[in-house]
């Protein structure tokens, strides 16, 4: 898998290799290039000079070419729509989000990519809410098409900062994680999320005096106070951390050191090739984040997306977007997903090995002395093998990948099911349901689908599943009812952990097969 973070300024890529064992990642290949003229992204999408420079950054990487094809991508956040905002809770959820979302989108709801995360913050019922044009996705996947490459998962750099340091941002903390280069690009997070984000031309002057002046500005328009300030971008490497945190009353924390100590502390080695670390900060995030259940992925539709008529792709969205916190040097942990599996946050990318033994004429075979002899010897082997695979993956597992997620038990944990692609034009009335009781509650199967009836399913057939255990609920979709899906998921999220998605094979006459379980 290839990671790719794109800006106006560079780009950044960490190839990944699957090892042996199902579970062990390690990363293989580092690029960066910088682009010297610093063209807008819209002229980078319009003339091919985006595939063109994402051939040379592979070929190029450390200590080799990179040629997987498989791509995961963040993009900056003046290119996404990210906002926070309050529910009344006297409507359907998904019908209150399109209305709100219709007084800041610039344009028609139907012509974004968007997602929307329900979070509850002190009893009030909020949502996190993110968009990208249509256009724009379609022109990123062309781009990358054309550089030989797939692309499977798109979302922006708040995203990524925020999946790199979740695990650091304490119950009610607010941490600001603040970019400067040409542009200071300033994201602030509580534990939930992006709250909100500024974007100012630097000046070279005096950057200390303008970011104490950009975070009093960002605590005036929220009303809240950050705890911690992380800065990185490559203007940051001339600044003093101690003055700054000085001069702006926050403590401050250089992401390079961060890293360096996150990295130390978990005994991993990651030779960048003499590039500061710092540079792939957004890319080591995104690896998480790729793995997350709770986060936008532009790209999770891309089949569905219809070409006519959509407007041209723009450079830069003049909206607020989110800003990016300030870590401590502690160990890191994510929420993980692995894919085409169902998420388990708990399970670590090496996971077990896992050896299956067959029955096959055992006393016919072991009668044979010979065989039996070399059995033995290549066991012994497998085994030595095994350890030294095992002993040299250490060495360049991922970080915070092995560390399951931290689940609060005092304080109530929000809602983490992303509801992707909102369309109002669906009719629940075009989706043919099959609702199965996983569970041993008596007529579980059938009080659920009379609820989805009174919400305007049409055809909703009821029954028992395979086994009466299931944990979670399951929802399985075929690929061409997946447009739906959004819709499926903020009618049960209510009542449903949501989270675990599977395909459902095409030739099913059903386009959802929903497996209710406990929760």
């Amino acid at each position: 898998m290839i990671y790719l973070h794109l800006s106006s300024s560079s780009i950044e890529a960490i190839a990944t290799k699957k090892g042996l064992l199902a579970k062990d990642e390690k990363i293989s290949a580092v690029s960066r290039k910088v682009l010297s003229e610093k063209p807008p992204h819209q002229d980078l999408l319009e003339n091919d000079q985006l595939a063109t420079t994402i051939k040379e950054l592979l070929k190029s990487a450390y200590p080799a070419e990179i040629k997987d094809n498989q791509v995961s991508t963040v993009l900056p956040d003046n290119q996404v729509i990210i906002k926070r905002f309050s529910l009344s809770g006297k409507k359907n959820t998904t019908d209150e989000v399109i209305e709100k979302a219709k007084e800041f989108l610039p344009l028609d709801i139907t012509l974004y990519e968007n997602f929307y995360k329900e979070i509850n913050v002190e009893d009030n019922k909020e949502i996190v809410f993110t968009a990208i044009p249509l256009s724009l996705v379609l022109a990123y996947s062309r781009a990358l098409k054309n550089a030989s490459l797939k692309l499977t998962f798109l979302s922006s750099n708040a995203f990524s900062i925020y999946a790199l340091i979740k695990p650091l941002i304490g119950n009610n903390e607010k941490v600001i994680y603040l970019d400067i280069n040409q542009f200071l690009n300033l994201v602030i997070f509580d534990e939930n999320g992006p709250l909100d984000t500024m974007e100012k031309k630097a000046t070279p002057k005096n950057i200390n005096a303008e970011i104490k002046t950009l975070i009093k500005k960002l605590h005036e328009k929220n009303n809240l106070t950050a705890n911690k300030l992380i800065i990185a971008g490559e203007k940051s490497l001339e600044l003093s951390a101690t003055d700054l945190s000085e001069e702006s009353s926050i403590t401050v924390y250089k992401m390079g050191t961060l890293l360096e100590e996150l990295l130390s502390g978990q005994k991993i080695t990651f030779d960048t090739g003499g590039v500061p670390l710092m540079y792939f900060d957004k890319v080591l995030g995104l690896i998480n984040l790729a793995k997350m259940s709770d986060v936008p992925n532009f790209a999770v539709d891309l089949k569905n997306i219809k070409v006519e008529e959509l407007p041209a792709p723009p450079t830069t969205i003049n909206t607020s977007f989110p800003p990016e916190p300030a870590p401590s040097p502690v160990k890191m942990e994510v929420e993980e997903v692995p894919s085409p599996e169902p998420a388990t946050s708990n399970e670590s990318m090496l996971g077990q090995t896992i050896v299956e033994y067959r029955k096959s004429g055992l006393s016919a075979f072991f009668a044979n002395r010979l065989v039996l002899t070399g059995l033995f010897a290549a066991i012994f082997l497998i085994i030595v093998g095994s350890y030294l695979l095992i002993g040299q993956s250490r060495q360049f597992r991922l970080p915070f990948l092995s560390v399951p997620s931290p689940t609060p038990t005092v304080i109530p944990t929000p809602s983490v099911t992303p509801s992707p692609t909102i369309d109002p034009n669906q009719k629940r009335s075009d989706v043919k349901l099959q609702v199965l009781n996983g569970t041993d509650k008596t007529g579980f199967a059938k009080s659920s689908a009379e609820k989805l009836e009174d919400l305007g399913y049409r055809e909703v057939t009821i029954g028992n599943a395979d086994r009466d255990d299931y944990s979670k609920t399951v929802i399985r979709v075929k690929e061409v009812g997946r447009k739906y899906l959004p819709l499926v998921i903020s009618d049960l999220v209510k009542d449903f952990d949501t989270s675990t998605i599977e395909t459902l094979t095409d030739d099913s006459q059903y386009d959802f097969v929903i497996i209710l379980g406990q929760k």
